[in-house]
């Protein structure tokens, strides 16, 4: 009896020794297999253990992953999806056997896709000022590409003001804060993404004593530096100046507080942004910029001439012009051409009198041009140049073009007739000759309007042979059958 119950005990004892010894800690979760295209990746498991049974389970994020041997380690889930917003994922491991013997761990993966932005910010005040309260009335409104949620929040640069839907654009801000400066900034960013904001700024209405106000903002470049910084002159006045000190920014950078005695201020090395013709500052008078009693005005500017031109002039070369076989009197023309550093505006193409339009530089080349007249007259040259810079350009003679005539005349004595005409599957050819014999082995090619090859057979007797042509687009074509006794042209349609 003694030992049946000693029995139970013995087992208790050395199940509750391997639970003490089950041991799993220093676990990681990391990213493989990002895919950027798609947004879909791979989760890596790694850790460390000891004792315990043979398998383990994985969970997290509300999923039971599964159960898995210890061999199984480092261990690939997967593939997950993240979006356009930061993935907080979760991951526990556990011993299959023994539940205390755990560890876990998270991680945050990164937003994938398309960003968000804010466009058309735009705010209207939609009535007067309570000088009991310093607010009034504004009407906000804006375009949002993938705010990932449907939320926006609004305030000042320096003050919040409230969390609202996207379904309430455009919104009514019935009690906006004055600043007390002619001008108030409304700042909008999309909820839970502080890199999606836009600012704007517009004219605040009186509310109480006379506000500043910066008007006539003067602002002059002069020569570059040769380091993207180029000379700045700054001039402006103040109306109700809240102090004598004014603080300036450019391109969003701080530049530096100036006493109102400076002005006109000289800029010696103002820095270019980079981002295009334009650049733009930020004047603050007092202590504006941090939401104290004072005023700001921004101003937009073109960058002197010396920054828009390239380190090398526009260049345009190797003009190449090839026409196609005539058709009924007429060809086409085939351009190509190299270029660097060329303008804006895309390139036009010109000459024998001819404008054949303006085309950007990202037009696929060749470029096909027509169909001209091939009157045995005309001289052909093409002209390709810079639509900005007109001395920017190269040019290709063709000369004069005549078209051949056909030698399937009949007045001479030749003939090609081709039936059906217009067809649709087949066409029957038959070449005479009142002058030799036309019997035997030739070739028959069949040319798009614009004189390109779009099939070429070997034909064993061209005087009577069929050629299928249910696979060609509808459309003209040109026949030209050559064997031993000559070449003959013809034209047919495709239905």
């Amino acid at each position: 009896m003694r030992l049946k119950f000693l029995l139970p005990l013995f087992f208790l004892a050395v199940r509750l020794s391997a639970q003490q010894n089950c041991d799993i800690h220093d676990l990681t979760a990391s990213v493989v297999e990002f895919d950027d295209s798609t947004c879909q990746f791979y989760i890596k498991l790694n850790f460390f253990h000891s004792g315990g049974s043979d398998h383990y389970t994985v969970s997290g994020n509300g999923t039971a992953y599964g159960t898995f041997t210890y061999a199984q380690v480092p261990l690939i889930l997967g593939p997950f999806q993240t979006g356009n917003t930061p993935l907080n994922l979760e991951f526990a491991v556990r011993d299959s056997q023994y539940q205390d013997c755990f560890d876990a761990t998270e991680l945050t993966v990164p937003s994938c896709g398309p960003s968000c932005s804010i466009a058309n910010l735009h705010a209207e005040v939609a009535g007067d000022c309570n000088p009991a309260t310093g607010t009034y009335p504004v009407v906000l409104n804006f375009t949002v590409v993938n705010p990932g949620n449907g939320f926006f929040n609004v305030g000042t640069t320096s003050q919040f003001i409230g969390t609202f839907p996207l379904s309430q654009l455009p919104l009514t801000i019935p009690n906006f804060p004055a600043s007390g400066n002619a001008y108030d900034v409304l700042k909008v960013c999309i909820n839970d993404h502080p890199d999606c904001c836009a600012v704007t700024e517009f004219l605040a209405p009186p509310c109480g004593e006379e506000p500043c106000e910066i008007t006539g903002i003067q602002v002059e470049t002069g020569d570059c530096n040769g380091d993207s910084t180029y000379h700045l002159w700054i001039n402006f006045q103040v109306a109700n100046p809240p102090s004598t000190q004014f603080s300036l920014w450019g391109n969003g950078i701080f530049i530096g507080n100036y006493n109102l005695s400076q002005l006109p201020l000289h800029i010696p090395d103002f820095n270019w942004d980079g981002q295009g013709p334009n650049d733009f500052i930020k004047i603050c008078m007092a202590g504006s910029n941090t939401g104290g009693a004072g005023c700001c005005k921004f101003r937009e500017f073109a960058i002197p001439d010396c920054l828009l031109s390239p380190a090398e002039p526009c260049n345009i070369y190797d003009v190449n012009a090839i026409r196609t076989a005539c058709l009924c009197g007429q060809f086409f023309v085939a351009v190509t051409f190299g270029y660097k550093n060329p303008g804006t505006g895309g390139f036009d193409i010109v000459g024998s009198g001819i404008n054949f339009g303006n085309f950007p530089y990202s037009t696929p080349q060749p470029i096909m041009l027509g169909p001209l007249q091939g009157n045995g007259t005309t001289y052909y040259e093409f002209v390709v140049r810079d639509h900005q810079n007109s001395a920017c350009r190269d040019y290709a003679e063709m000369g004069i073009v005549e078209c051949e005539t056909p030698v399937s005349d009949p007045s001479t004595g030749h003939s090609m007739v081709i039936s059906p005409n217009p067809a649709a599957d087949w066409i029957s050819v038959a070449v005479t000759s009142d002058q030799h014999s036309i019997s035997g082995q030739a070739t028959a090619a069949v040319y798009q309007s614009d004189g390109r090859l779009v099939r070429e057979v070997t034909v064993s007797d061209m005087s009577n042979f069929r050629l299928q042509v249910s696979d060609l687009a509808p459309g003209v074509y040109r026949l030209s059958v050559t064997g031993a006794s000559g070449r003959y042209d013809g034209s047919f349609s495709r239905q």
